[in-house]
């Protein structure tokens, strides 16, 4: 009983690991596409404003 406990315990631990990490994984493309879609916003508002004048 006491060796079953321990390995439910040790795959809860891992699954926490894995979700942590896909997590802060996930987080972290977020910001990039973020800081992406910004510097695609204003070289696009750059151009068009080159294009105007």
């Amino acid at each position: 009983m006491k060796r079953h406990e321990h390995t439910t315990l040790v795959w809860t631990v891992l699954i926490i690991g894995l979700v942590w990490a896909v997590y802060s994984a996930t987080a972290d493309l977020l910001v990039q596409v973020d800081r992406l879609r910004e510097t695609l916003f204003i070289c696009g508002n750059t151009w068009l404003i080159q294009s105007v004048i």
